[in-house]
């Protein structure tokens, strides 16, 4: 039985043979293109960031932190930590629960969450995969460290600022130089700060000793610029999600010939993220990121893994405001340490975000710090900025 059919005849089906080889070979030699490019593009990548890979990257974040700032710890006996004590301060079922001892019990827990971070060791380089898929108790540590910030609002005067100290350091061990969660929940805890610290605001000897004042100022001087550190984190979740296209292609598309199929998809895929990151470099100006745009049908990976353009962007502008809120508070302990120490009008310099100014309030001029830095986002964090009245 004749596997070509009579209406095609032999020539027919030789021509259609002929046509389909050179169809498959013109297919092969544009995956081969598009692969080729592609090994070009993560060159033009590297060198643009000036790193090979992403350990490198990885490597290069822990050993070129400015040593003014607080050192990167490990997270795992953190993690570790928070695991074995789930449910420690779980109170359900006690019929009068005592708020001293339920106090007690949250001071306790803090201490000792205060001591794992204290002793663990240095931070080591991460790879790609962990860094995307690294499991890390979020919610956990930000409980603790918020709990330190509020313990150190209703603390007695004085007593506040060894757990402001506290949270702050462990804040900046455990989720600086981290991808965009563990930034972002830095930044959220930096902002707690702030709203617990204007709390009991306006603060007075009998509150804040000079000594305070001066103690705290340390502290916040070894606080990571969020806008860098938002401008790390971005770069940190572009080049790990290179590494898993790129890099580890076997791990998400198929191995062999078939693979090259869905070169233009990685082509794609990796010019996207070229720009993404040439835009990082002139974002504090721009204040945008180019759009993705419409996503080819052949990009599959792309629309899964793409990070949007718009939560980056956010995630900037909101990077800017807490600097600005930061450097703001800065400027008040600055301001209020000398005029405590010298009893004159500060002089010297202050940030961007303030100004000395005076404003007539029921007959009387009030000197007052005025916030002109970044306008806040969210109007729920304006009171953040709120003007500081001077003595």
């Amino acid at each position: 039985m004749s596997l070509i059919p009579r209406w095609m005849g032999k020539k027919g089906f030789v021509a259609l043979l002929s046509f389909t080889v050179i169809f498959l070979l013109l297919v092969l030699l544009l995956a081969v293109e598009f692969r080729q490019r592609n090994d070009r593009t993560m060159r033009e990548i590297a060198k643009l960031v000036g790193y090979e890979d992403y350990t490198t990257f990885s490597v290069s974040r822990i050993s070129s932190r400015d040593p003014k700032l607080f050192p990167l710890k490990s997270r795992k006996q953190v993690d570790q930590f928070l695991l074995d004590n789930r449910g420690r301060l779980d109170i359900t079922g006690s019929e009068d629960p005592d708020p001293s001892s339920s106090l007690q019990a949250v001071l306790d827990y803090d201490k000792d969450f205060c001591e794992v971070v204290e002793t663990s060791p240095g931070r080591e380089p991460q790879g790609a995969e962990e860094s995307f898929s690294g499991a890390y108790d979020v919610t956990g540590v930000r409980s603790r460290l918020v709990s330190l910030l509020v313990t150190a609002r209703i603390s007695n005067g004085g007593t506040q600022i060894p757990f402001y100290s506290v949270a702050l350091s462990a804040n900046e061990s455990l989720n600086g130089a981290g991808n965009m969660l563990q930034e972002l929940l830095r930044q959220s805890v930096l902002r707690e700060f702030l709203k617990e610290f204007r709390f009991s605001y306006p603060y007075d000897e009998s509150k804040l000793s000079t000594d305070d004042l001066e103690t705290l100022l340390e502290v916040l001087e070894r606080v990571e610029s969020p806008l860098a550190a938002i401008k790390g984190a971005i770069r940190n979740e572009i080049l790990t999600s290179i590494e898993l296209v790129f890099v580890d292609r076997s791990e998400y598309f198929p191995a062999g010939p078939i693979g090259y199929l869905f070169e233009p998809d990685i082509h794609f895929y990796l010019s996207y993220q070229k720009q993404l990151l040439n835009d990082l470099e002139s974002i504090e100006t721009t204040g945008a990121f180019t759009p993705l745009g419409e996503v080819p049908w052949y990009a599959i990976y792309t629309k899964v893994l793409a990070l949007g353009e718009g939560a980056m962007a956010n995630a900037v502008n909101h990077s800017r405001y807490t600097e600005s809120a930061l450097d703001f508070l800065k400027d008040f302990l600055k301001v209020q340490i000398h005029q405590r120490k010298f009893g004159t009008p500060f002089e010297g310099t202050l940030s961007a975000s303030s100004k000395l100014t005076t404003e007539v309030k029921d007959g009387v001029e009030v000197p007052l710090l005025k916030y002109v830095g970044t306008k806040p986002d969210r109007s729920s964090e304006a009171h953040l900025t709120a003007d500081f009245i001077l003595p």
